[in-house]
């Protein structure tokens, strides 16, 4: 079935290519890349895709290959990349069905992957086409991830599958390919390259994601390591590039266990932003990992501050009402882990299990902020007793700490007997895995006297963490 309306066959290849060598040449008024090549085909002027496929219909492979080959403007260009994107461009055009997406995917696809064959040109006047096509690939690429991955989640419904994404996959590889080709651009770290750079970034975080989606997102890391080989000057890049891309890294080594890489990306992003300069729906992808991980490396995060600093104006709406309610999970959460409170920080993640477990961080919340929360109970009883912490002082604390803990679920438990029991054994283990971690400087005798030190006795849990996992050397450009 083609688009045919009661028309005027106005719009044909020859005019096709009388615009192409208008647009390529940078002739006065003339269309670009997206007006002329879209696959969006309903976004600009429908009437003349219309046409062209008219014009076209009957001509077979062969013949559109023939025209291609001997039109001037193609001779000019003589670039075999650009001449097989025209093919299966036109072939697409001819063989649309406009009111079946499942018959035209695989033809749009096709275009896709021609154009990001685009940025692998060969002389200077290609590199000028190329530049050209940036916006080009852009929409198409936002068009083609999210079509796909409606056509395959489609599928599996039809076809009682699950995680079975044949499309988004092979949207992958074509992404991975458009990012090698602009990665082998020569002199891509300068600033007659930003238009491509800002792309490369674009790439990345999209090629990111996809792997998410599609149960693969170990292979992130490539895409990082191909990204910082690169060295680049970041001024180069937009600020919500590098947020974007700052954060797919954040929450990507926060799955990886590796949090203090983690944060470090994360509060580079946050301290980046504003309400000003970020939409609230992306403020608020960053607190959700932000704030936890922050607390499994020692670092509390001021509820109360960033709610005043995001909400600052008083306006509700469904954004800020979003917030607010992300905020009221994470304030008994954190009120509770710097008093020491364990019930009260398990009882939060509890309440809240499939949250954490649709964010990837609910293993890590159970089993990375026990010694915290012990550490944290430990400075407050502490601090309560005049700067002095006994054996018998400790004992009592837990088991305040970790009363109620048996309402909860199996995997929540931190001891394995009953918790108004808290024996000497138990206190003694809490306290070698403070000071074996560096949260406490002491030591303890045979009758457990505790002695401390004569300064510093509880450090800053960040600090000590931060002297013991390095940062990745070869993300330091993002920071320079």
């Amino acid at each position: 079935m083609h688009i045919i309306y009661s028309m005027q066959q106005s719009y044909t290849l020859d005019t096709l290519f009388s615009d192409l060598d208008v647009t390529i040449n940078q002739k006065g008024h003339r269309r670009t890349f997206e007006e002329l090549f879209s696959i969006n085909f309903v976004k600009y002027d429908a009437s003349r895709i219309a046409s062209l496929q008219l014009a076209i219909h009957q001509l077979s492979e062969k013949d559109i290959s023939s025209i291609i080959d001997n039109n001037p403007t193609v001779k000019k260009i003589s670039w075999p990349a650009f001449e097989n994107f025209l093919l299966n461009y036109l072939i697409c055009v001819r063989d649309l069905d406009p009111w079946s997406v499942i018959r035209s995917i695989d033809l749009m696809i096709t275009v896709f992957e021609c154009q990001s064959i685009l940025f692998n040109p060969k002389t200077a006047f290609h590199d000028q086409i190329s530049k050209q096509a940036i916006p080009y690939f852009e929409e198409s690429m936002a068009l083609m991830i999210p079509l796909s991955k409606f056509i395959d989640i489609e599928s599996m419904h039809l076809h009682n599958r699950n995680y079975d994404y044949p499309r988004l996959t092979h949207i992958s590889t074509i992404l991975l390919k458009a990012l090698n080709n602009i990665r082998s651009t020569p002199d891509l770290n300068d600033r007659m390259n930003v238009g491509k750079i800002n792309l490369l970034f674009h790439i990345s975080t999209s090629l990111c994601n996809v792997y998410y989606k599609i149960g693969s997102p170990i292979l992130c890391s490539n895409v990082f390591s191909n990204v910082n080989i690169l060295n680049l000057n970041r001024r180069y890049v937009s600020l919500s590039s590098l947020v974007t891309f700052r954060f797919i890294m954040g929450k990507y080594y926060a799955h990886q266990s590796n949090f203090m890489v983690s944060f470090h990306h994360l509060r580079a992003c946050f301290e980046s932003i504003t309400v000003d300069n970020c939409p609230m729906t992306n403020i608020l992808i960053i607190l959700k990992y932000i704030v936890p991980v922050g607390l499994i490396v020692g670092k509390v995060a001021d509820i109360n501050r960033i709610r005043a600093r995001l909400l600052k104006n008083g306006a509700q709406n469904d954004e800020t009402r979003k917030l607010d309610a992300l905020l009221n999970i994470y304030q008994p959460l954190v009120s509770n882990y710097k008093v020491g409170n364990c019930y009260g920080v398990y009882k939060t993640i509890f309440d809240n299990e499939a949250y954490w477990k649709h964010i990837g961080l609910w293993i890590p919340m159970l089993q990375r902020l026990r010694i915290p929360i012990f550490r944290n109970l430990a400075h407050q009883l502490w601090k309560m007793n005049g700067g002095n912490l006994t054996f018998g002082m400790l004992k009592t604390g837990l088991r305040v700490s970790m009363q109620g803990m048996e309402t909860l679920g199996t995997a929540y438990q931190v001891k394995e007997d009953n918790y108004l029991e808290v024996d000497d054994l138990f206190v003694d283990n809490v306290l070698a895995s403070i000071v074996f971690n560096g949260f406490l400087k002491m030591k303890m005798n045979a009758d457990r006297t505790l002695y401390f030190s004569k300064n510093d006795i509880f450090p800053d849990m960040h600090t000590v963490l931060s002297g013991r996992f390095s940062l990745n050397p070869r993300e330091a450009w993002l920071d320079n």
